[in-house]
């Protein structure tokens, strides 16, 4: 009995922290421009920054990927709309203040 009172409380402690938030929007709208225009909308509790990363590999080949030169105009806002200042950290990182 004691092990699920603690399941439970523990349980309880950690839902009780606000969980991020992310949702993504794809726009294709040109296909044949092969061009996709993403919106990833990010909700957490209050950090000095945090850190984007795009993955350096792809499932089932061993190899490391440059898959961040494909991405263009980069940029982040407040949810009114002002900019946020931004640094790219690594070669797929971008930190946002």
């Amino acid at each position: 009995m004691l092990p699920r009172v603690l399941l439970f409380l523990l349980t309880l402690s950690l839902s009780s922290f606000a969980a991020p938030t992310i949702s993504f929007t794809v726009d294709m709208t040109d296909p044949a421009s092969h061009t996709v225009h993403i919106r990833l909308r990010f909700s957490a509790p209050p950090a000095p920054s945090r850190d984007f990363q795009l993955p350096q590999w792809t499932p089932g080949y061993y190899a490391l990927q440059d898959n961040a030169r494909f991405l263009s105009n980069f940029r982040a806002a407040t949810p009114s709309g002002q900019p946020l200042p931004w640094a790219r950290t690594a070669s797929h990182t971008w930190r946002v203040a």
